[in-house]
């Protein structure tokens, strides 16, 4: 099961792609300041999200990105 995502230090992803993280289990994520798009439904139906960290650099937010992820408590914008 996939709960807190980390380890991007040193990640050249620069897009979550579509779906990426679509009805998984995890909780938070801080998301990495290389990324700059976040694709429709990335984190839809994620009920157990309930922290995320969206860096300065994103652009661009798809449709539905956190659709369905009721338990979202905390969403940060340009940390």
């Amino acid at each position: 099961s996939l709960a807190t995502v980390t380890g991007f230090e040193n990640c050249k992803l620069t897009t979550i792609t579509n779906e990426y993280f679509m009805n998984t289990a995890i909780t938070s994520i801080e998301i990495p300041d290389k990324v700059t798009s976040i694709g429709n439904y990335a984190f839809s139906y994620c009920s157990d999200l309930t922290s995320i960290e969206i860096p300065a650099s994103v652009e661009s937010i798809g449709n539905g990105a956190f659709r369905i992820s009721s338990n979202l408590l905390l969403l940060v914008f340009g940390y």
